[in-house]
């Protein structure tokens, strides 16, 4: 029995490093399909180019704007890209989806003087999902909403109050079907929700969580609920999980139940925005110009257009249809429409590395050389658990850093700590290399002696940094990347505080009873770059951080809402475009300061509130009031 066993473990292996080879022809594949599939389509029923609503973009806030506004209005959205590929369907397979172009736009910043210095031309490679769902197919499903402060901090930025958090949480509440806990108590109630498309749950598989949850408590910190009011601690993640536990995106929780049933909504995929419309002689924006299957189109907006398209996208098209910077606009020839300085400015992004590895003397990690069995494929693809239903991170810590304390801010952490059990594999090292732009030898170099050890990361993270980069147009050619400056670390205090975050969790790991159990410690191996540094000394950490740079893809703050008068502000508080009409913008973009914990959550509220910010100034046909939406009266 012991033999028939090995033989279909073996048997298994050699399918699935065979498999690994055939990703790349297998997604080229489903795009060509898909493509063609709606070329057909294209064809035969896709005439129709008027409509109430047009939506560009189909990510995380752009899904959620057009399911919203379909319920009263005609409704079309634009989407650069098609069906998500069933391959990022598996919570496990993040990190591997990242090394393949075809499912995103496949962005990389200019080189960086300060950081990203471990990669090739010193340039990151920035990560956005394509396709109907965005990078919420790509990422790594964590559903956190970010730090009440940060929501009080956004009303304080733009005068308006319904951003405050009490605000903003029953559209939290409105998206979320939290089955974190079976029953809602009264206490969890004030902060979630049942019954809503967006599911939140805890993965079945818990890696290193209880130990990291065990080790807090020996330093006093608590255990938390990061999606409500918290102070400092730490959590098991709560991620966006579907019942047979695949990933949900946001196309499966906003455009998947209603495709094909609700006549208002039509999606044109494939289809790439090339700038907005203006009536002729005014401000006012009256359609959106795109190319679909090699052809220029116009659609137009009887009410308004709503830009969607990410931190990245979003300014791009702007700027494209001649709204931002003056002078930046004519050095490309682009006619000017509006002089807004603001456009593309403002660039933030969670920063951090991936801490480690911490090897230790147990099996308690994850080693996908060694765990990858046919009985643990088949137990994810029969019932949705075990280690695949994972991305591989387990807990998550948010911590207040020194600069924090001294601003008064200790109750408003900026740092945050991921797990991750992942062992430093040559799977692990190669996905790496392929999906974050390292030079050659650099990862194999630094692992070696990790090698075929147990072994797991913390990714550590500065959640609010002080560095402001920027985002230009490279050329007035729509299908051309534009240029990407996130300009990491030219705030040194950003460099500081981040290593002292590395400083931090390193004390925390390896001073702790909890993992002093399992003789975890730091890799005692330099850093390629940092071998001058001793290792641990806060000179060692800030060169690490230099070196091992790691973007979150949480880019935001590009088309910033502000208050009236903000000469740097893109949108008012009702995230319309200032001075033009019947247009706004709702993704990470318009943070005027990116929240302390993922983006995803954050972006998904924004489009439930921007939606319903679009049917208090139109009304509904109905005459109804179905927004949840404060009086003004009652702010």
């Amino acid at each position: 029995m012991a033999l028939q066993t090995g033989y279909f473990q073996y048997f298994f292996s050699c399918i699935l490093y065979a498999s690994v080879f055939l990703v790349g022809p297998l997604i080229f594949l489903h795009v060509r399909l898909d493509r063609l599939g709606d070329q057909i389509k294209e064809s035969i029923y896709d005439h129709e180019n008027t409509f109430d609503f047009i939506v560009v973009g189909a990510g995380s806030t752009g899904s959620v704007v057009a399911n919203r506004l379909s319920e009263k209005y005609k409704v079309l959205l634009l989407e650069a890209g098609g069906e998500p590929y069933f391959g990022t369907f598996t919570p496990n397979n993040a990190l591997f989806m990242l090394t393949q172009p075809e499912v995103q736009w496949n962005f990389q910043t200019v080189p960086q003087k300060h950081a990203c210095l471990a990669m090739n031309n010193q340039a990151c490679n920035w990560h956005r999902g394509i396709g109907l769902g965005g990078s919420s197919n790509l990422n790594y499903m964590m559903y956190a909403r970010g730090h009440p402060e940060d929501y009080n901090n956004w009303a304080k930025i733009t005068g308006d109050n319904r951003w405050r958090y009490e605000n903003v949480l029953p559209y939290f509440k409105k998206s979320e079907n939290f089955e974190c806990q079976d029953e809602l108590d009264e206490e969890t109630s004030v902060y979630h929700a049942k019954n809503g498309p967006l599911t939140v749950r805890y993965a079945d598989y818990k890696g290193l969580a209880d130990y990291v949850l065990k080790a807090a408590k020996e330093y006093g910190f608590p255990e938390i609920d990061y999606n409500a009011q918290f102070p400092q601690g730490f959590a098991v993640i709560q991620n966006t999980f579907q019942s047979n536990g695949f990933r949900m995106g946001t196309n499966q929780a906003f455009l998947n139940p209603i495709r094909g049933t609700r006549e208002n909504l039509t999606i044109h995929k494939f289809s790439l925005a090339h700038k907005v419309l203006f009536e002729e002689g005014t401000k006012k924006v009256i359609g959106v110009e795109y190319s679909r299957h090699g052809k220029t189109k116009v659609a137009y907006a009887k009410k308004e257009v709503v830009i969607s398209a990410g931190a990245i996208n979003s300014p791009k098209i702007l700027m494209q249809s001649g709204i931002g910077p003056k002078k930046h606009l004519q050095s490309l020839n682009i006619d000017v429409k509006l002089d807004l300085p603001g456009v593309g400015q403002n660039l933030q992004d969670h920063i951090g590395a991936f801490v480690g590895p911490f090897v230790m003397n147990d099996t308690v990690s994850y080693h996908p050389d060694r765990d990858l069995t046919l009985s643990m494929f088949l137990n994810f693809w029969l019932r949705g658990k075990g280690v695949l239903n994972t991305v591989g991170s387990d807990a998550s810590g948010f911590i207040s850093s020194q600069r924090a304390v001294q601003l008064g801010e200790k109750h408003w952490p900026d740092i945050q700590h991921i797990t991750t059990n992942y062992a430093a594999s040559d799977t692990l090292i190669k996905n790496f290399e392929k999906a974050f732009n390292y030079k050659p030898n650099v990862l194999p170099k630094y692992y070696e002696k990790a090698r075929g050890k147990d072994s797991f990361h913390v990714l550590s993270i500065l959640n609010r940094p002080v560095t402001r980069g920027e985002i230009l147009l490279k050329s007035a050619d729509p299908t051309e990347h534009p240029l990407i400056d996130p300009k990491y670390y030219d705030d040194e205090s950003d460099l500081k505080t981040f290593a002292e975050s590395i400083k931090f969790i390193v004390n925390f790991i390896e001073n702790s009873k909890t993992f002093q159990a399992f003789d975890a410690r730091l890799l005692e191996t330099p850093f390629p770059g940092c071998e001058k540094h001793a290792i641990k000394s806060d000179a060692y950490y800030e060169c690490y951080a230099r070196q091992f740079t790691q973007s979150i893809w949480h880019y935001s703050g590009t088309c910033a809402m502000g208050a009236t008068g903000d000469k740097d502000a893109v949108l008012n508080s009702e995230l319309q475009v200032i001075g033009v009409e019947n247009l706004r913008v709702m993704d990470a973009s318009v943070m005027p300061e990116v929240v302390s914990a993922n983006t995803n959550a954050a972006c998904i509220m924004i489009g439930e509130l921007g939606a319903d910010l679009i049917k208090e100034k139109h009304g509904n046909k109905n005459d109804e009031k179905d927004s949840d939406m404060p009086d003004r009266e009652e702010l």
